[in-house]
């Protein structure tokens, strides 16, 4: 019977519940099923969710969340919701509403003493700021969000929070600065293993590079986003970076290094059906084709890149797009089209603006919906939840007879075997108490652990700093000391060969000649040794670049022949020559170095060859559609170079030591030569035999200059007969060098000891050519040069100016046509590369 009532009741109880269920009917939405915090990180969520996609809407959700925050006083949750207010607001561009959200969420984070909600609302403000212009506060705001950072050992918002510092010092162009926050930020972002984060980093850093025209750097920046993307097969940001590559490429007149990313662009965007990516790779391969020398290919991909834009609805990217069409043209020479492509991105951004401002009144439309949607769904809520109240009064009291039934029953029914199970259950809590204590003891000391080691990491890490610092000091000053060595040998081997060169003209005696001759070779070699050495230097410290210049190999070839062939006839040897005459007649490269790696071979050639022959070939290896491979042959009799000496041509140094130490001059001649081929992506290769022969085979890739119709008249000092030229130079011997070469040649030269002598006889002289000297007291040839370039006579301002200067070191050739000046010639120097050098400037006019 007592079974059977209990039964009874037990059923009875359950279909009240059931009825209670079916009168509280849920609600049309999940959110309204919540309340309190889980409500609170419900609505955090979709606004996170929407931040992205529909601000408005991610902003309704966000002051709801601020608004439940503050009514049911949860701080943790209103400082979230006050982070997400001021990105959202930022989203917006509303930088006051922003500020201000993040200023409540910083007092938030500070009344939580959450130094990681701190760190993250102070970025929000340094970004504020950073947007409006307020330089000095956003640097603050970032400097104390990576204070906070770095004592939360947080790497990613480490970086975040340099990346920040490097946006504001790049917006005031502290470029230094700028790159050292880049730099640090990239490498956080790796350790916190974000590659993609990384990447984009060192993007901006590329930027950074590009923007103070260094190209090698911004192209390192790049090929290291390049990579990042590419290993994490993100085609798009591959193809956005490929661009940045090869505008750089572009501009530095590399068509074969562009042509190679626009293809891998092409292909990128192509599969990502990207039509404007492909219409900015069509726009790449005419500027290339321009460069290549193919006009009609470049008017054609112009025109298929338009009418690839011309199916796209009007936006900025489109207009850009249209106006670097319309610049290549100008650069083409067709003006009709070029304005007909402007006039279509003036068009486009016209209807982009219309199209914009109706898509902002649409935007509004739908604001003002969703905000009544919210208001109806809202009184929908209040109705029901007033719904519920009523039900809920209405059936307390039968809660209340059930409850009090219910209790009686479970009491006398199930008291003995709920006191089992507390006890049970304490047991069970109290062993969970027991594991989770020594959990937490275990983690507490891998904790430590972890100080101690990251401790020790740090002090190697500042330790490995302060050695990298030494380094880079000792480095630099014996990079300093080299250009001043350089510069004090320079300017007197200048007036030991000019004089020579000047002697051997006025008709010596036969024994007269012959020492004249040794003192001007012994010169040249001389400055041979001083380049080897500046160029080791510079390829030690990463800093020695190949120019591109159009040369001829056959005038380059015969004149480092004519050097050698008294030192034959002097040593009682056959000078054999051959020049391929396959060879095309114009090329593009380095000739510099191409004459230091033939001089540094043919000397250590002619040293150990006693008796018998030295040969010199130049062959025409391989030809191909952009590029020519040479083949240079360099054979001697006799002795032969040691076998330890070819080892060691090879071998970039010894062990424990400098790059200078351990070497002769005659290895260190040949282990220079060995990085000038490498530096070339060429290939060098000795074959000795003991006692008889060493042959020297060097294969060099060289480009080709693509549709060069004109014919290149020869230089010569014919035309210089009846030229006046100023030649300022405070070295008298200098000057009476340089005097004495001009005048046999029918110039016309006059001379001044300094700049202010130099800006009198400008002023009371028209002159075609003004050699300048650089360091001179009273007024250096700078400051000379800059006064000439501001002169008011149109004449005297343009008149065309070479730099002579004793510092190879240094960029003196870029310093010089900073300063405006039209060429540059180092000392010492041959009256006929004096010559040369005039001779072109009068010429072409143009500054190089």
């Amino acid at each position: 019977m007592r079974r059977y009532s209990m039964t009874i009741w037990m059923a009875f109880l359950a279909i009240s519940l059931c009825g209670q269920s079916a009168i509280l009917e849920p609600m049309d939405e999940n959110l309204h099923r919540l309340e309190g915090k889980a409500r609170i990180n419900k609505l955090t969520t979709l606004a996170g969710n929407y931040l992205g996609k529909d601000v408005d809407r991610a902003l309704f959700y966000a002051r709801e969340a601020e608004q439940q925050a503050i009514q049911i006083k949860d701080r943790e949750g209103l400082a979230k919701a006050l982070e997400l207010l001021g990105r959202i607001f930022i989203k917006k561009k509303d930088w006051e509403n922003a500020l201000a959200a993040f200023n409540q969420a910083l007092r938030a984070g500070r009344q939580l003493k959450e130094e990681e909600r701190q760190a993250e609302a102070l970025l929000g403000m340094g970004r504020v700021y950073q947007q409006t212009g307020e330089q000095v506060q956003a640097e603050e705001s970032a400097r104390n969000a990576l204070r906070l950072a770095g004592a939360l050992r947080e790497a990613p918002l480490t970086a975040r929070a340099l990346r920040l510092l490097g946006d504001i010092y790049w917006a005031q162009e502290f470029y230094g600065k700028a790159i050292e926050s880049y730099s640090a930020s990239a490498e956080a972002f790796q350790k916190a293993h974000k590659p993609l984060m990384a990447a984009a980093v060192a993007r901006q850093l590329g930027d950074v590079y590009a923007g103070v025209g260094d190209p090698e750097g911004a192209l390192t920046q790049y090929r290291a986003a390049l990579r990042a993307y590419k290993d994490a097969r993100n085609d798009a940001e591959t193809a956005r970076t490929c661009q940045k590559i090869i505008e750089i490429h572009l501009n530095k007149g590399e068509a074969g290094q562009a042509q190679k990313y626009n293809d891998l662009a092409w292909e990128l965007v192509q599969s990502l059906s990207d039509s404007i990516g492909q219409a900015e790779c069509l726009i790449n391969y005419a500027w290339i084709d321009r460069l290549s020398g193919y006009p009609a290919n470049a008017r054609a991909k112009l025109h298929k890149s338009a009418a690839l834009l011309r199916q796209l609805r009007p936006r900025r990217e489109v207009a850009r797009l249209y106006e670097e069409i319309a610049a290549a043209f100008v650069e083409l020479g067709d003006y009709k089209n070029a304005y007909h492509y402007g006039m279509a991105a003036s068009d486009t951004n016209t209807r982009y603006l219309k199209i914009e401002k109706s898509d902002a009144l649409l935007a509004q439309a739908e604001k003002h919906k969703l905000e009544i949607a919210t208001l109806r769904r809202q009184h929908r809520s209040d109705i029901l939840q007033q719904q519920q109240a009523f039900n809920h009064s209405t059936g307390k009291y039968l809660y209340a007879l059930m409850a009090l039934a219910g209790l009686w029953a479970l009491t006398l029914l199930w008291a003995n075997h709920r006191r089992k199970s507390y006890n049970q259950l304490l047991r069970k809590q109290k062993e969970e108490i027991t594991i989770l204590q020594e959990a937490l003891n275990h983690q507490k000391i891998e904790l430590e652990t972890k100080d101690i080691s990251l401790d020790l990491l740090n002090k190697k890490l500042l330790t490995e700093i302060t050695e990298r610092e030494k380094i880079e000091k000792s480095s630099f000053d014996r990079d300093q000391f080299l250009a001043t060595m350089s510069s004090e040998m320079r300017a007197p081997l200048n007036t030991i060969t000019g004089l020579s060169h000047v002697l051997l003209e006025d008709n010596p005696r036969e024994d007269q000649i012959e020492h004249l001759r040794s003192l001007q070779f012994s010169a040249n070699d001389l400055v041979v040794f001083i380049n080897d050495v500046l160029d080791f230097s510079k390829i030690e410290a990463g800093k020695l670049h190949l120019e591109d210049r159009e040369f001829e190999p056959e005038k380059i070839v015969g004149d480092v022949k004519k050097r050698f062939l008294q030192r034959a006839i002097d040593n009682d040897l056959l000078f054999n020559f051959f020049y391929d005459p396959k060879i095309p007649r114009t090329l593009l490269g380095d000739d510099v170095r191409l004459v230091q790696i033939l001089t540094n071979l043919l000397s250590n050639t002619f040293r150990h060859t006693r008796e018998g022959h030295v040969k010199l070939s130049v062959g025409l290896h391989e030809l191909k559609a952009r590029e020519v491979l040479l083949k240079l042959t360099i054979h001697g009799t006799d002795g032969g170079v040691d076998r330890s000496t070819v080892a060691e041509m090879f071998h970039p140094g010894r062990a424990g030591e400098s790059g200078y130490e351990g070497y002769d001059r005659q290895q260190f001649s040949l282990a220079i030569t060995k990085r000038l081929v490498e530096l070339h992506n060429g290939v060098i290769d000795v074959e000795v035999t003991p006692g008889d022969s060493t042959q020297f085979t060097v294969l060099l890739p060289f480009r080709l200059v693509h549709n060069k119709n004109q014919v290149q008249q020869p230089k010569n000092g014919n035309s210089l007969n009846g030229t006046q030229i100023l030649v300022v130079e405070d070295n008298k011997i200098n000057q009476l060098v340089v005097s004495k070469i001009l005048r046999k040649l029918g110039v016309k030269v006059a001379l001044a000891a300094n700049g202010l002598e130099a800006l009198d006889k400008v002023e009371t002289t028209d002159f075609d050519l003004i050699l300048m000297d650089i360091q001179m007291p009273e007024m250096d040839g700078y400051r000379t040069t800059a006064e000439i370039r501001r002169h008011p006579n149109e004449a005297k301002r343009n008149v065309p100016i070479i730099a002579l200067t004793a510092s190879a070191f240094l960029t003196e050739k870029e310093k010089a046509v900073l300063f405006g000046m039209n060429d540059h010639i180092g000392k010492p120097f041959s009256p006929d590369e004096l010559i040369d050098k005039i001779s072109n400037c009068l010429t072409t006019g143009i500054r190089n």
